[in-house]
C-alpha cells in the first residue's frame, strides 16, 4: 500500500528531523512525496522531481505546491540552504495534505 508506505517514509523524516538529521529529513520527505505522486499518477516507477512536475504540468493537474516542497527538500538536501523547523513544518504539512 503506497499511501502507507508514504506515511512511514514521512514518520521516519520526523524523527530524523527531530534528531537533527536536516538533510536526511528533507531526502526522505520528498521520497515520501514522490513515492505517493508516482503511484497515484499509476507511474508506478522510481522517477525524479522534475519528471513528476512535468507530468502533472502536462496532466492539468495541481503543481505548484508539490514544486514548493521539493525544491525546499532539495536546497536542504544539497545544502544551498539552512533547514528549519517553520519551513519544515509546512513541508510536512503540504505532504500529509496530498497524501490524504
Amino acid at each position: 500500500d503506497y499511501k502507507k508506505e508514504s506515511f512511514k517514509l514521512l514518520e521516519k523524516s520526523k524523527k530524523q528531523f527531530a534528531s537533527k538529521e536536516y538533510k536526511d529529513a528533507y531526502g526522505t520527505a520528498g521520497q515520501a512525496l514522490r513515492l505517493f505522486l508516482s503511484y497515484e499518477n499509476k507511474l508506478n516507477k522510481e522517477i525524479t522531481n522534475d519528471e513528476i512536475i512535468d507530468y502533472l504540468r502536462k496532466n492539468k493537474k495541481g503543481h505548484k505546491e508539490i514544486k514548493e516542497c521539493f525544491d525546499l527538500c532539495s536546497l536542504v538536501e544539497f545544502a544551498k540552504y539552512e533547514a528549519n523547523k517553520k519551513d519544515y513544518d509546512k513541508i510536512v504539512s503540504h505532504i500529509e495534505k496530498i497524501i490524504r
